[in-house]
């Protein structure tokens, strides 16, 4: 097996709709062919299981670490052009992403009370800010201003 780096440089190369009518580069040619070899078909993306799997592993950066939710959630539109276009091309006959439930991260509406400014914090926070800058400037008295209505708005009726 050719270095993932190697693997990663084929795979770039391969992707570019101009490289379709070049043999590829003496450089490159082992892990290209290695790649053809080992690649699945198009068309096996319409099996759930192995649709779960390539969405399984979006969700995760190189090193094996969860990627973050925006990363996955643009890898996922960019799974779903390639989708679409091998749909444009004939290969799949419709988009198997719309069959299988979206996994998504573990989150809700409710606000963890743990992470909210109490009252105590908030009439610390509203006194030290309004030493900031100079008496003339009133940068100050403008934060006060500013934070009071952040934390007056977002709290909840008593």
């Amino acid at each position: 097996m050719p270095s993932p780096e190697e693997l990663r440089l084929a795979f770039r190369w391969a992707v570019i709709p101009k490289n379709a009518e070049f043999d590829p580069p003496e450089e490159l040619e082992d892990a290209y062919g290695w790649i053809s070899k080992k690649s699945l078909l198009v068309s096996s993306l319409e099996d759930p299981k192995i649709l779960r799997d390539v969405q399984y592993r979006i969700s995760f950066k190189l090193n094996g670490t969860p990627a973050a939710g925006e990363t996955s959630r643009r890898r996922r539109r960019a799974l779903n052009t390639a989708v679409e276009y091998a749909i444009e091309r004939k290969l799949l006959a419709e988009n198997p992403l719309t069959a299988i439930k979206r996994m998504e991260s573990g989150s809700s509406d409710r606000v963890d009370p743990r992470v909210l400014v109490n009252k105590t914090q908030a009439a610390q926070l509203l006194a030290s800010v309004s030493y900031v800058g100079t008496w003339d400037r009133k940068k100050g008295r403008r934060l006060v201003g500013f934070y009071a209505v952040m934390y007056f708005a977002g709290a909840p009726a008593e």
